[in-house]
């Protein structure tokens, strides 16, 4: 049993603990390199102190959405008449659901605070990189 434990608790240091506390320490660097200190706010400055803020949106989301998956393994070894209810079955598809969700949140944190990634979001569908878009220049259609 104490193999199980140690597992459980290397599983969460590999795949929680150390993927934030990289992210955290690279973004961290990064944004005190971009957030700078002058005291004339320009444009430039603005969009650097906005970038820094998606950093810590990014990061603070993946903390949020796979700490209840992690969690859940841990308080179930060391609770283990979780297992037994009727409910554990829809919990632990909620904590995964919620972890998997981490993916797709991402590119809605990047639509939501980059005015550049909208703009291109919208025009993608009839770029060449597109499978409409190619069909259309190839075909010179438009």
């Amino acid at each position: 049993m104490i193999f199980v434990d140690r597992y459980n608790l290397m599983f969460m240091v590999l795949t929680y603990l150390v993927p934030v506390a990289a992210m955290a320490v690279c973004y961290w660097r990064m944004g005190r390199e971009l957030w700078g200190v002058s005291d004339a706010m320009t444009q430039r400055q603005a969009a650097r102190r906005r970038v820094v803020r998606m950093f810590l949106v990014v990061v603070s989301i993946f903390a949020v959405c796979w700490l209840p998956y992690h969690g859940y393994f841990i308080y179930a070894y060391h609770f283990s008449e979780i297992a037994a209810s009727s409910y554990v079955q829809h919990l632990y598809l909620a904590f995964y659901w919620l972890a998997m969700a981490n993916a797709m949140v991402n590119p809605l944190v990047y639509y939501c605070m980059n005015h550049r990634f909208v703009r291109n979001l919208i025009f993608f569908p009839l770029s060449r990189f597109s499978i409409v878009g190619f069909l259309l220049w190839k075909f010179r259609l438009r």
